[in-house]
């Protein structure tokens, strides 16, 4: 479950606020972990059971160089929002988990979801993406067809991926 999770930017602020104002009125924090620092919103952290705190999510972050050799459109600069869905993508994944990315064109959903399944932080164990785009032209066969050239033969009429893989499906649209 979630709350708070489908907030575009603005609602962000108003959620935000209101989230303060509740707690306060409910005689929150009693701990300093029970609600994360003022100066970023609530969206701006996660709570690390290891360390029992509230981290920033950029602070998970290494500071790194441009490649300026990789091409414009595959450039990710880390911003909170990335490192946030790229940890969820990547959770979601390893636990086997359906995942819908929506939103705006031109928001770095496709490239965000591409890299964290091909250069993930966390490990991802045993995961095979399978990266495929669609289009109006698109037939079902197509699909099928693409989807038996990346399985592994196994018995008649089946197969998947190499033992113990298991695929991760990537649809564009």
């Amino acid at each position: 479950w979630s709350l708070g999770a489908s907030c575009d930017h603005h609602s962000r602020v108003k959620f935000d606020r209101n989230l303060r104002e509740t707690l306060e009125i409910l005689g929150y924090p009693r701990t300093p972990y029970d609600i994360p620092p003022e100066y970023r919103d609530v969206y701006s952290y996660f709570f690390s059971t290891d360390d029992m705190e509230w981290v920033e999510w950029m602070s998970t972050q290494p500071l790194s160089d441009l490649d300026l050799s990789t091409p414009f459109n595959e450039l990710i600069v880390p911003t909170a929002d990335t490192v946030r869905y790229s940890f969820l993508i990547e959770s979601l994944v390893q636990r086997q988990c359906h995942l819908l990315c929506v939103g705006r064109t031109g928001t770095g959903k496709t490239l965000t979801t591409t890299h964290a399944l091909t250069h993930p932080q966390q490990t991802l164990v045993n995961i095979s993406p399978i990266f495929m785009v669609f289009s109006a032209r698109t037939s079902a066969n197509q699909v099928q067809d693409n989807v038996d050239s990346k399985m592994e033969r196994r018995r008649r009429g089946g197969g998947g991926p190499p033992p113990p893989a298991r695929h991760a499906l990537h649809l564009l649209g």
